[in-house]
């Protein structure tokens, strides 16, 4: 729904996008889920952290353990071959990543 929510195109709208799913997912107040999470070099580090990759949604365990990653696309964005594993290396997370429109 975030993406039917927000009008307009471009990076503003794309990140309102963003803010409005990252809202919906944290609203369903699922423990195992968390989201806008940030990773480099297989550690977790702060939001907007240089050459880092952001998961939009992260699932885990009941041991807290990532098992499932989701990336949230705008407009006719998607999620190829090449980002999912750009995504599993810099994050060192070899976990299925789905995208979300």
């Amino acid at each position: 729904t975030a993406n039917s929510k927000i009008t307009g195109t471009g990076p503003v709208a794309g990140t309102q996008k963003h803010t409005a799913f990252a809202t919906e997912v944290n609203a369903l107040a699922n423990k195992s889920l968390a989201t806008e999470i940030s990773y480099k070099n297989g550690e977790i580090v702060p939001y907007g952290t240089k050459g880092s990759i952001r998961f939009d949604v992260l699932q885990y365990n009941p041991q807290g353990v990532p098992i499932a990653a989701w990336d949230f696309k705008t407009g006719s964005a998607t999620l190829t071959a090449t980002r999912i594993e750009q995504m599993q290396t810099k994050s060192g997370l070899y976990i299925p990543i789905y995208v979300i429109k």
